[in-house]
């Protein structure tokens, strides 16, 4: 079996599953003499194949119910470890759990845009790190709200007060979303708390 390949879990759990995922690049680290190593998943699969371990997907695709597919990347990542003798870490999308790091990834969707919520959502506490801190989405007509500052400008002005204009260029990107725009945006805050300290946004556009 070829490992250099695009690994697809469609895991259905509901309509939307089948026929709208989302897709992004998986990159990996190891240290070696203090000096951090870029590993090449096209490489590293060789040595995975020549060890008769399982290989990784050098992209992601995720639908449904991505948590099984999460513990099974991270279980052939553990023995890769092992058996290579490295302290492998990977970027998934913006998560630090286990041997994840925290990097913004060029995340994109094949699909419905109304359906990129509900799969952000499913993400949480598998591909996505629980203290992001998801506080709304925009997905052309769909919008799911977490934190209700985002109902309005005034209610987020209020929610920052003297650091409102800290966040002011990604709470515009908010307030300006167009609903017709095929481009979906993330609102979260990399902080602990969930408090919106650290606001970003994260585009998620249409695969090419």
């Amino acid at each position: 079996m070829k490992l250099s390949w695009l690994f697809i879990a469609l895991i259905s759990t509901s309509g939307f599953a089948a026929e709208t995922t989302l897709e992004f690049p998986l990159t990996g680290y190891y240290f070696e003499n203090n000096k951090e190593i870029k590993i090449k998943v096209s490489k590293l699969n060789k040595e995975l194949n020549q060890a008769n371990l399982d290989g990784l997907p050098e992209t992601v695709v995720v639908g449904g119910d991505p948590a099984p597919y999460w513990k099974l990347l991270l279980k052939r990542i553990r023995a890769g470890n092992e058996k290579l003798g490295r302290e492998m870490h990977f970027y998934f999308y913006d998560s630090d759990y286990g041997e994840g790091a925290i990097y913004k990834l060029a995340l994109c969707y094949r699909g419905k845009i109304s359906d990129v919520p509900a799969l952000i959502e499913s993400m949480n506490e598998n591909f996505l790190n629980p203290d992001q801190g998801i506080l709304a989405i925009a997905a052309g007509k769909k919008k799911v709200i977490n934190d209700k500052a985002f109902k309005s400008e005034k209610a987020l002005r209020s929610r920052f007060g003297d650091d409102y204009q800290a966040v002011e260029e990604s709470a515009k990107k908010w307030l300006n979303y167009d609903e017709k725009s095929d481009v979906a945006l993330v609102m979260s805050d990399y902080g602990g708390n969930g408090d919106g300290t650290e606001l970003e946004v994260n585009e998620i556009m249409p695969c090419k």
